[in-house]
């Protein structure tokens, strides 16, 4: 079974944003055996960057999509059992869904597994109140919360956190908020 080299992951899962350790990593996986998933990082860190009119695009994206469907499940594969969906950026999973419980519960390791900047919360419940004060949001620059009807304690709940200074997109569609939230 496929592992990530965890040195290299620490790298990656240090700094979100930096290409650089993708791209040194992606040139270790050559050297090791695994050039599909070398060529998927490159080719989705060449997708984040360039323009959509950019005439290399659509080649790009056929390889992603053929990396994707070919290899999703197996490079997925070191976070199943802790979430129920994800989506790659760059070359890692950056965005995943998770019920409440679960990302509390498991949040440590999940930030180990991979560098998670999109969280999409499900079944948040009784759980509103230990997720605002989780650590591990300072992390991410995107969150959703969808259709749990919370009502206006949602958005007053995330406006309290101290963690959330670092978002950049928040949805909270479908959650029964009026103008006080």
């Amino acid at each position: 079974m496929h592992t990530e080299n965890p040195d290299f992951l620490a790298a990656i899962c240090d700094a979100p944003e930096d290409d650089a350790p993708r791209l040194i990593y992606a040139d270790w996986l050559d050297e090791h055996g695994q050039e599909e998933r070398a060529e998927f990082i490159r080719v989705q860190c060449a997708l984040a960057v360039l323009a959509e009119n950019d005439p290399r695009r659509s080649a790009l994206e056929e390889c992603e999509a053929t990396h994707l469907t070919r290899f999703h499940t197996h490079w997925s594969e070191p976070l199943r059992g802790y979430v129920g969906w994800t989506e790659f950026r760059r070359g890692f999973i950056e965005t995943i869904n998770i019920e409440s419980r679960q990302f509390l519960k498991h949040a440590d390791v999940i930030f180990t597994l991979s560098p998670i900047r999109h969280l999409r919360l499900l079944d948040v419940g009784s759980s509103l109140s230990a997720l605002v004060d989780c650590s591990h949001l300072a992390r991410i620059t995107a969150l959703t919360i969808y259709a749990q009807h919370r009502g206006e304690d949602l958005p007053r709940a995330l406006a309290g956190s101290p963690y959330l200074d670092g978002l950049i997109s928040i949805n909270l569609g479908r959650n029964r908020l009026g103008d006080h939230g």
